[in-house]
């Protein structure tokens, strides 16, 4: 009882702080739809708009391409004081409540049979499948249950971030599944979500379950603060969990699939 009243007075403290300031200083990607861009067009821009005035703030961002450094590390430096899209429970920092949960999906045209035995569908066998490639060095998840299952050669790589003259791989991957250049993609749900809706020829997301013994797909995804910014963090998480439905409505208008939070991940 005594710790969850110090945590709301510090949340208190934190709020009357923030308005005072009337600033958040909020670490984004300037140029990473549908996460967020210089223009304030992406969904975690509009979430963090709605967490801003539920603290009565305003927001200052600061931009920093993400395949160039981390946002968090920019917060560890404190040039930033908050960072969405963060991995719920993140290393080196305290994340607040998750505000949604995605996993890595499919995106195969129209209106078929979807992948009900997942990555283990021996549809996959006969289909070319784009995925995200980090390096020799580091896989993406998808790439790795596709690469157990012996799918290596049916693997058609984009770079994840793409170059400076072509920094969308993402879009081009799912505008490849469209025309026909190849069969499937798996990619980061929000992106899998974003772009099939862009395209003009019908396609469909789908999250396929891996396997016990296959990588994470799925992560629950929360705002990060400094570790010494207990206040902060306490305060979006009460704005979070206030606009719980706005953000919702946000998180459906960018067709980002959804998986369900689990209770306690959302229980004060």
């Amino acid at each position: 009882m005594f710790s969850r009243f110090l945590e709301a007075a510090a949340a208190l403290l934190m709020m009357a702080g923030v308005g005072q300031a009337a600033e958040l200083r909020v670490c984004a990607d300037p140029d990473n739809l549908p996460f967020s861009n210089a223009r304030g067009e992406g969904f975690e821009n509009r979430i963090v708009e709605a967490v801003a005035k539920e603290l009565s703030a305003t927001v200052t961002y600061v931009w920093d391409a993400e395949r160039r450094t981390t946002a968090l590390e920019i917060l560890d430096k404190g040039r930033c004081d908050l960072v969405p899209g963060a991995i719920a429970g993140a290393p080196g920092v305290a994340t607040t409540r998750p505000y949604m949960r995605s996993a890595y999906a499919f995106v195969l045209k129209g209106e078929g049979q979807g992948l009900a035995a997942g990555y283990d569908d021996p549809r996959l066998h006969h289909m070319r499948i784009g995925v995200q490639s980090v390096g020799d060095d580091a896989l993406t998840p998808p790439v790795t249950a596709l690469l157990r299952r012996g799918l290596g050669a049916n693997i058609q790589p984009f770079t994840l971030h793409g170059t400076a003259a072509d920094p969308n791989t993402s879009g081009a991957m799912v505008a490849a599944v469209a025309s026909g250049t190849i069969d499937a993609a798996v990619l980061w749900g929000p992106f899998a979500g974003y772009y099939a809706a862009r395209q003009q020829t019908p396609l469909r997301v789908e999250i396929a379950a891996p396997r016990t013994a296959d990588p994470q797909m799925s992560f629950a995804i929360a705002m990060a603060v400094r570790k010494q910014d207990v206040g902060l963090r306490v305060a979006v998480d009460r704005a979070l969990d206030a606009r719980r439905t706005e953000i919702a409505e946000i998180l459906a208008a960018y067709h980002v699939p959804l998986q369900p939070l689990d209770a306690a991940e959302v229980t004060p």
